[in-house]
């Protein structure tokens, strides 16, 4: 379900405009570091290009990936930069 909801996301900003990049890994020494589900970059007329950060999740999640959220963006460190968490909840009991 993370799969879809990533693509959806992607379409999304893609028809608002954005240059949308999927799945994006970091790599040093050949060992990756980090590894992000969508980086979305929307380019105003009117100022500098604002890059948002997304990462979706369907199961397990805590606050460990909002810290993990801000330490990509600081990472990327643009002055416009954002970051958001999607969540799939199910309402279904299993």
């Amino acid at each position: 379900m993370e799969n879809s909801l990533r693509i959806n996301l992607q379409r999304f900003f893609h028809c608002y405009g954005c240059y949308v990049e999927k799945n994006i890994h970091f790599r040093e020494g050949g060992d990756e570091f980090l590894e992000i589900d969508l980086m979305i970059t929307d380019y105003p007329l009117d100022s500098a290009p604002r890059i948002f950060i997304a990462e979706a999740k369907s199961g397990k999640w805590g606050f460990h990936d909002i810290f993990k959220i801000r330490g990509w963006i600081d990472f990327i460190d643009t002055e416009t930069h954002k970051g958001f968490l999607l969540l799939i909840i199910s309402m279904i009991k299993t």
